[in-house]
Formats: structure tokens, C-alpha cells, sequence
């Protein structure tokens, strides 16, 4: 299956890239231009989001709304803290390391991409409970404020079997540090 769960892949790179693929039940879709929606949603964060919001649901501490513009459709929400504080959020589980370790390497060549020069990459390790828990790359402008656009290759340990995420953060920087 092409394209599965490739968080901010274009299509052109997708469709070449199919082996590990074959255990997905389903392909997520990309957006028809998932650079310029990109691009779109960096633009609407000074707005948190007010106009990307669609159904939503409450829970204690967060409020989550389906993005009306999805990157990958069906996986990317608005969340929103008690605090006000927002972030677009996409994510996807993954059936192993392999698959988990090669999403993450092309949405962070692709991000890159789309940002530009004036983005600049950090890459530090996840750790959570003083264990590891994966990798982040972190892209940040000066001129952006505390704007962070950050793509995660997360593990998660203590579920009985080893389980990987993968997700794409627009949000602010001191969220993006706690996840």
C-alpha cells in the first residue's frame, strides 16, 4: 500500500515507496497538496486554529476538534488545552520498528522541504519515565514567535508489546517538549 501513513508525504515519493506496506488494512489519503496545506495551517496559528476546527470532544484537561483540513485525511485534530493553548496534531500507528523508523526519516526530509531555509532542524531523543522513547526533529524560525513544527518517532513501552507512533506537532514550543 502506498502512502500508508506517511504523515506529510507527497504523493510522487509514496508511490515509490511500497515494501513493509503489505499489513496495513487501509491507506490514509493525502491531501491533494499537502505542502501548501502545510503552509496554510503554519499561517492560521496565530488564529489557533479557528478556522481548521470542526466536531469536537471534551475531555478534563484538553479539548480535540477534527481538523477540517487534514494533511492525511482522517488522522489530524486541533487540540486545545484549558490554558488556551493550541497545537495541530497528526498521527498514525505503525505495525513495527522498520515501518515506524522510515515514516519518520521521509517527513522529516519532507517537512524540511516545505519549510525552508529560515527553518531550522533540532533532533533530540524522547525519553519518558527516564526511559527512552524515541526520536524528535524539531524545525524552528526566529521569526515564527514560539511557533515549533516537530515530527516524532515515539515507542511505547509497557503495553505488553512494543508499540510505534508516528506524529507531525504544529504548535507551541513548550508543548512540543512535554509530549
Amino acid at each position: 500500500m502506498s502512502a500508508a501513513g506517511f504523515r506529510l508525504l507527497p504523493l510522487s515519493i509514496a508511490a515509490v515507496i511500497t515494501t513493509g506496506c503489505a499489513s496495513f488494512s487501509s491507506t490514509p489519503s493525502l491531501s491533494d497538496d499537502p505542502c501548501a496545506d502545510l503552509q496554510s495551517i503554519i499561517a492560521d496559528y496565530p488564529n489557533r486554529y479557528a478556522d481548521l476546527r470542526g466536531s469536537r470532544s471534551d475531555f478534563n484537561t484538553v479539548t480535540l476538534y477534527r481538523a477540517k483540513k487534514d494533511i492525511v485525511k482522517g488522522h489530524c485534530e486541533i487540540w486545545e488545552w484549558a490554558g488556551g493553548d493550541t497545537a495541530y496534531v497528526c498521527s498514525l500507528n505503525a505495525p513495527n520498528n522498520e515501518i515506524a523508523e522510515h515514516r519518520y526519516e521521509q517527513t522529516v526530509e519532507y517537512v524540511g522541504g516545505c519549510l525552508g531555509d529560515n527553518w531550522q532542524p533540532e533532533i533530540a531523543n524522547r525519553t519518558r519515565d527516564g526511559e527512552a522513547a524515541g526520536v524528535v526533529t524539531r524545525y524552528r524560525n526566529p521569526d515564527a514567535g514560539d511557533l515549533v513544527i516537530s515530527v516524532h518517532n515515539v515507542s511505547v513501552s509497557g503495553t505488553g508489546r512494543a508499540a510505534r507512533s508516528n506524529y507531525v506537532f504544529i504548535g507551541t514550543a513548550g508543548r512540543s517538549s512535554q509530549l
